[in-house]
């Protein structure tokens, strides 16, 4: 058994209109994750009403943080300055990366990296994405995708 014990980890995203998949997103890493933090950029779909739908139901450790009117106004600027400020909102140890349009297929893992003393972690996880949720995907994006850094 792996000793993560007092390690906690928070998933951090901006979205926008993705109601198809937050819902499954969210669910598939609920058990296994300490904190979720996103920021909406005034979701037009029903994300929202997902979100808070799944807090009500099914939070009961109150893990989802939805913070709303968090659009980008300028891609370029607005989203690095967005990213910053929500990510100083995340209080866990660890910080998890990940697309809303991915479902985790074996979230097990993603704490099972955190047995090392380091600053970033390669985690092999199995995904679906795509538009027509038929791309699956090993190991995130590419081979080693460093999706986990150390919360300094």
């Amino acid at each position: 058994m792996i000793e993560n014990i007092g390690k906690t980890i928070a998933t951090f995203m901006l979205v926008k209109n993705e109601a198809e998949y937050i819902g499954p997103h969210v669910m598939s890493l609920l058990d296994y994750i300490d904190g979720f933090y996103f920021y909406d950029g005034n979701s037009t779909d029903g994300t929202i009403e997902i979100l808070e739908y799944i807090k009500k139901k099914y939070d009961k450790n109150d893990k989802i943080h939805l913070f709303k009117n968090k659009d980008c106004k300028n891609l370029q600027e607005d989203y690095v300055i967005l990213w910053n400020e929500l990510i100083k909102k995340v209080k866990e140890d660890y910080l998890f990366f990940c697309h809303p349009d991915m479902i985790c297929l074996n979230p097990e893992v993603i704490k099972s990296a955190l047995d090392k003393k380091a600053v970033r972690y390669f985690v092999n996880m199995e995904s679906i994405a795509g538009e027509k949720r038929d791309l699956k995907i090993v190991s995130g994006r590419s081979d080693k995708w460093a999706t986990i850094y150390k919360n300094d």
